[in-house]
């Protein structure tokens, strides 16, 4: 079964879209322009699930052409949205005339993903029980537009998330406007609610506000993110999608890059232990850095860096520490001379072993074991 890096799940809609300079009928919805922002970037990896009527069938060939994976559910009608936007592009008014099947875990059980989005646009789309299945296989973020619109008739209405509390437990990634996060936290001030809603379990809040840009709460810090103003302002549907596609790609490349720099540290620590159990047996003899290397199969340079990255000291730093480690012991165990004990750790004569132990330890060997001797067994 493949594993997907990033997928989005939501429905594809027909949406009527009213503006004072025009009117159009056209697909939309969270995953429609979400997948259209991905189809600007790597779409390789990207797998976007939906539910539609086989009418609306055109707008996911449209998004296959474009490259990307489309995996469709049945259902027995496309959700159909009208939007309509005043002069002011920040506001809308939203009727909607037919509503799709939501989406179920038995549906979603053969969609495996790194990073899950799910684009919910009516309360119904998905349970409390998909929020906890989707989190036990990847990252979970989720556009919370959809869980605060009650449809009565044909109108939306603004409603609280009633499950909020349990739910948000399982998102790792929670979008929402400043109206969205009053009617969820009942604060108004944007900073306040994103405090609450990570104090209730997300890790990360993103706050979209229109015109005046983005905030994001992460790791206990805020980060302001201006907002480019625009040419001409057309129409502002999708743009949230697109700027949450824009921001997972980017996370997803942020953990990939982590995760091979540990893929490369980890290689780096097994020819550092490598090494190490060379020293540990070889330091008596006069060993090289180009012993260690050959031994290990390396370049003596990448070994160097493999000692930086892992343990930050060259490889003969640490050879030189192990001796005196081992001569410490001798100095305090038996009563060898101070000669056989430089030879008998590497050192190929006595004054520079005392040199080098003196810069170590920060006092001469024999000022060292007199400090430190230990009764040799048999001494009386």
């Amino acid at each position: 079964m493949n594993t997907h890096n990033l997928c989005c799940i939501g429905h594809i809609t027909l949406d009527k879209i009213v503006t004072p300079k025009r009117t159009l009928h056209m697909p939309g919805g969270t995953s429609f322009y979400f997948a259209h922002g991905m189809s600007k970037l790597d779409t390789s990896d990207f797998l976007l699930v939906t539910a539609l009527a086989v009418s609306e069938m055109d707008a996911v060939e449209e998004i296959r052409r474009k490259g990307i994976d489309v995996k469709v559910l049945p259902s027995t009608h496309s959700v159909y949205f009208e939007n309509t936007y005043g002069e002011n592009q920040n506001t809308r008014t939203q009727r909607v005339l037919a509503k799709a099947d939501p989406f179920t875990v038995e549906g979603l059980q053969d969609v495996d993903a790194r990073i899950y989005h799910l684009g919910s646009l009516l309360a119904d789309d998905f349970s409390l029980d998909v929020i906890k299945y989707l989190s036990t296989k990847g990252m979970l973020s989720v556009d919370a537009q959809g869980y605060l619109r009650e449809v009565r008739g044909e109108n939306v209405f603004a409603v609280d998330w009633p499950e909020k509390e349990e739910a948000l437990k399982y998102i790792h990634i929670l979008k929402a406007n400043e109206h969205e996060t009053e009617v969820l936290t009942g604060c108004k001030n944007p900073r306040e609610a994103a405090l609450k809603l990570a104090n209730w379990g997300v890790k990360e809040v993103l706050l979209t506000l229109g015109s005046m840009g983005s905030v994001i709460y992460a790791d206990g810090e805020f980060h302001e993110i201006p907002a480019y103003p625009p040419t001409e302002i057309v129409d502002a549907t999708g743009c949230g999608d697109t700027y949450m596609a824009g921001y997972l790609y980017m996370l997803l490349a942020i953990y990939m890059r982590e995760a091979e720099n540990k893929n490369k540290l980890s290689r780096k620590e097994s020819y550092v232990i490598k090494t190490i159990e060379y020293i540990s047996s070889n330091y008596s003899s006069p060993i090289t850095v180009n012993d260690m290397a050959a031994y290990v199969g390396l370049s003596r340079s990448y070994l160097c860096r493999a000692f930086q990255a892992v343990l930050n000291k060259s490889p003969k730093e640490y050879l030189s520490e192990y001796r005196i480690k081992q001569a410490c012991y001798l100095l305090t165990h038996n009563e060898m001379s101070m000669i056989d004990i430089a030879e008998s750790v590497g050192f190929e004569n006595s004054l520079y072993f005392s040199k080098v132990f003196h810069k170590q330890m920060g006092m001469p060997p024999t000022e060292y074991a007199r400090q430190h001797k230990t009764s040799v067994p048999g001494e009386a």
